[in-house]
């Protein structure tokens, strides 16, 4: 599946960009699939990408205004923008290397009033790992979340697990009977997936769900042709599942689910 751009070849088919608060969680790309969609969203309607934790401060070439205000400042300086950018980058402070997000409330607030058209939210922090066990407090994704991304690094098929892939792997290990030095199984990956404790975890019910295999351009043919046969019939909860490559702008398959 040829096209000049991955995130228009997904709006084609599913049509994503019908809904306004687009949340992504997992990991194994979450920031650049953020800044992707953003800048796609930003050529139809004003658009805010922020984070209920934190992310790194963006390059130009991926978002080329960023503010750093408590909500109520972020507000005024909306006001007086003029004209708005199409796309603003927001977060509520500095921390360290870091841009530490708004709650879920706070960006309730901020998009209660009608100049953000759509609100890209990274709603989950993985430490740049392919797979990830959740703990008790997170992902804080907005209750309001019309349509969520979750995402999975496609590696890690190629590669045993281990702590060097997996984030918090002693949680899955434990959780799942897996060892270190296992590969993943379509069966531990769907459930580890399908799981209201783990992916799916406060995630509301009523969001368009799309899982987001990344990194396909790391796998063969075959392993693509393996997985998009074998894992969706044991996935429960989704919508849709995508497989792609966000640094190579690909989309490799498409497939509509059903829950």
């Amino acid at each position: 599946m040829e096209d000049t751009n991955f995130i228009k070849i997904i709006e084609d088919k599913l049509k994503i960009l019908k809904h306004r608060v687009i949340s992504i969680t997992g990991g194994g790309g979450k920031t650049s699939l953020m800044f992707a969609l953003g800048r796609y969203s930003a050529e139809k309607t004003f658009t805010l990408l922020t984070t209920t934790t934190k992310i790194f401060p963006p390059h130009d070439d991926e978002s080329h205004f960023i503010v750093i205000a408590k909500p109520d400042e972020l507000l005024k300086k909306f006001e007086l923008m003029e004209p708005l950018p199409r796309m603003i980058t927001a977060t509520k402070e500095r921390s360290g290397e870091k841009l530490s997000g708004y709650t879920p409330e706070d960006i309730a607030e901020i998009i209660s009033g009608n100049s953000v058209g759509r609100a890209i939210i990274e709603a989950d922090g993985s430490r740049g790992l392919s797979l990830k066990a959740y703990e008790d407090w997170e992902p804080p994704v907005p209750s309001y979340t019309d349509c969520q991304f979750i995402l999975m690094g496609a590696d890690i098929f190629n590669e045993t697990l281990s702590s060097a892939n997996v984030f918090r792997f002693d949680i899955i290990k434990n959780k799942f009977s897996i060892q270190t030095g296992e590969y993943l199984s379509f069966v531990n990956c769907a459930a580890m997936l399908s799981n209201k404790d783990e992916y799916l975890k406060n995630s509301p019910e009523s969001a368009f769900r799309i899982l987001f295999i990344n990194k396909c351009d790391l796998l063969t043919d075959e392993m693509l042709d393996e997985i998009s046969e074998k894992l969706p019939p044991l996935l429960k909860g989704y919508d849709a599942m995508i497989m792609g490559s966000v640094k190579l702008d690909k989309i490799y398959k498409i497939k509509n689910l059903v829950r």
